[in-house]
């Protein structure tokens, strides 16, 4: 089994979150599928600006155990490549409020 570390726009993450979190990753990269494999773990970071301060704080937040790779459809905003984590082994984590 692998890790692979992958990052998350801090505002899609935020979005994802509000309306639900389904544990599944969307990319448009090829490598997401080539590079992943089940059973293998997917971290996700995100990036946000601290209020006074230069530069972002990275953030973990989410790990998904690969159950599934799938297709999105064409033109899907998200990118074509999805990973779907095992809702029993995956986790999201929240960023702290400043």
């Amino acid at each position: 089994m692998a890790d692979l570390l992958a990052y998350w726009r801090y505002d899609n993450y935020k979005k994802d979150l509000e309306e639900g979190a389904g544990f599944n990753f969307n990319s448009r990269q090829p490598r997401l599928h080539s590079a992943i494999s089940l059973g293998d773990s997917l971290w996700l970071i995100t990036g946000r600006q601290k209020p006074g301060r230069p530069g972002l704080a990275y953030y973990v937040v989410a790990r998904l155990v690969v159950r599934s790779k799938t297709f999105n459809p064409p033109g899907y905003k998200y990118g074509t490549y999805r990973v779907w984590g095992d809702l029993d082994q995956s986790r999201y984590y929240q960023v702290g409020t400043y």
